[in-house]
C-alpha cells in the first residue's frame, strides 16, 4: 500500500485501503488477510440464510487503480449486511439508487483517472450543506472528505492523502445505506445513513441524473460538525433516523446483534 515502511500499511489488504482499524476494540493494526477470509465466510452464510442481495458496484472492470488493484468490499459489505436498517426489494428504486451511489463512491475513491468514471455524466458537480460546488476534476483532486466536509466549522481542508489518513484508525469498515427514496428520476431525493462503531451519521441528498441514470449534480445535507465532534471524542453523536426502523434489519430477524460478533 504505497512506499511507506509502516507495518500497518504493509499489512493492510485491499479490503482496508482507507479504514484500517482492527475488527475488535483492543486489537492492533488493520484486519489481516485471514480475518478478511473469516468475514467472507460469515457473509456467505448470512447471504444464504437470509437470501440477502449484496450491493452491486458497477464499472469494476480494469482501470488504473489508486492502490494498484481492485478494491475488496468484503468488510464493508459484511458491516452493511449486519448493520443496515432497511431491507429494500431487489430491483426497487431504493436499491438502484444505493447501487448507483456505491458505484460512484468506488470510482471516486479508487480510480485514478476521472475520465474513466462511468457513474457520472459530463459536467458532474457536487456540494455539501450549501457549500462550494466542486466540479468532477476538483473533487477528484481534493478527495471526498474535503468535498463533503467543506463548510464545517471545525474542518480545515488538507491534502487528499492527509484527509484519508485522518480516518484510517476510526473504523474497520464504514458502511453506507439508502434509507428511503422520496422521488424518482430525474431528480432523486433520498435519506441515507453512514455508520461505524462510534458515530452514526444520517443525512439527505438530492441527485440529478440523466436518462442513463448517470449522476449530473449531487447535493448532500448532514450535520458535519456533530459528526466530527463525535469522531474526536469531544461529543456524543445523538443522530437519529427520520425514517426507517431503529434496529438493524438482521437483528429483527435473529433477535441478536450479529454486528457485535465481529466488529464489537
Amino acid at each position: 500500500m504505497g512506499n511507506s515502511s509502516s507495518n500497518k500499511e504493509e499489512e493492510a489488504t485491499m479490503a482496508q485501503t482507507y479504514n484500517q482499524a482492527p475488527l475488535a476494540v483492543g486489537s492492533r493494526g488493520p484486519v489481516s488477510a485471514e480475518e478478511v477470509k473469516m468475514v467472507a465466510e460469515k457473509l456467505a452464510k448470512l447471504v444464504e440464510a437470509h437470501q440477502l442481495k449484496l450491493p452491486e458496484r458497477a464499472f469494476m472492470e480494469e482501470a488504473r487503480w489508486r492502490f494498484g488493484a481492485k478494491p475488496d468490499y468484503t468488510l464493508a459489505d459484511y458491516a452493511w449486511a449486519v448493520g443496515k436498517k432497511a431491507n429494500h426489494v431487489d430491483g426497487s428504486l431504493d436499491t438502484v439508487v444505493e447501487n448507483l451511489v456505491k458505484s460512484w463512491e468506488m470510482e471516486r475513491s479508487h480510480k485514478l483517472d476521472v475520465e474513466a468514471h462511468q457513474s457520472i455524466a459530463p459536467g458532474f458537480k457536487i456540494s455539501a450543506n450549501g457549500g462550494k460546488v466542486y466540479t468532477s476534476d476538483e473533487a477528484q483532486e481534493v478527495g471526498n472528505y474535503n468535498v463533503l466536509l467543506d463548510g464545517s466549522k471545525t474542518w480545515e481542508p488538507v491534502s487528499w492523502e492527509k484527509s484519508h489518513d485522518l480516518f484510517h484508525d476510526a473504523f474497520a469498515a464504514f458502511p453506507w445505506e439508502v434509507l428511503k427514496v422520496f422521488s424518482g428520476p430525474p431528480l432523486v431525493a433520498f435519506a441515507w445513513r453512514h455508520w461505524g462503531k462510534f458515530s452514526p451519521l444520517y443525512g439527505f441528498a438530492v441527485a440529478q441524473v440523466n436518462n442513463d441514470l448517470k449522476l449530473e449534480d449531487v447535493k448532500v445535507y448532514y450535520d458535519a460538525d456533530t459528526f466530527l465532534d463525535a469522531l474526536r471524542g469531544t461529543a456524543t453523536s445523538t443522530a437519529t433516523a427520520l425514517v426507517g426502523d431503529k434496529k438493524p434489519w438482521l437483528e429483527t430477524k435473529t433477535n441478536k446483534c450479529p454486528f457485535a460478533a465481529i466488529f464489537g
